[in-house]
């Protein structure tokens, strides 16, 4: 199970275009393709893979990016897992040994050692949320970067 956010963004560019903007985003960011149908593509982050502290800090779980047709142009739905319920079960357990251990022999540094757990995952969380809205910021970026997406629809 999974806590899902989502953030959403209305632009002028077609599907076609967004598809494709989405597709080379998600392998700038090293992130693997899960399915890509008409409207959807969804990622998931690679497993298997050692990362530095710092690298887990700033990936997600996995994602989905959705292109809605509409009237006044297309909406992009991203919704992202930054953090799984495994992992805030296990921040919840090691925090509440810490508590347990603190209370059972009157030492208070274990409350620290638990308040580094909350910490990490806390800034994990904030942190994800600013990188999905600069992922949706650069997706939505006009094409003035010579993306090759771009000039193969042009063509």
């Amino acid at each position: 199970m999974k806590l899902r956010y989502t953030i959403s963004q209305t632009t002028d560019f077609t599907r076609e275009v967004l598809i494709n903007h989405i597709l080379s985003e998600i392998e700038k960011r090293d992130y693997a393709v899960v399915s890509n149908s008409g409207n959807r593509v969804e990622f998931d982050s690679r497993t298997g893979r050692l990362r530095w502290n710092w690298e887990y800090i700033g990936r997600f779980d996995s994602g989905k990016f959705e292109v809605i047709t509409g009237d006044g142009g297309n909406t992009l739905n991203f919704e992202y897992y930054p953090i799984t319920l495994f992992e805030y079960l296990w921040v919840l357990f090691l925090v509440t040994a810490c508590i347990v251990i603190a209370i059972h022999d009157a030492v208070f540094i274990p409350c620290f050692m638990g308040s580094l757990f909350l910490g990490q995952l806390t800034f994990k969380y904030f942190n994800l949320k600013s990188i999905a809205k600069d992922m949706l910021n650069e997706i939505l970026l006009p094409c003035a970067r010579n993306c090759p997406a771009c000039h193969a629809l042009q063509e």
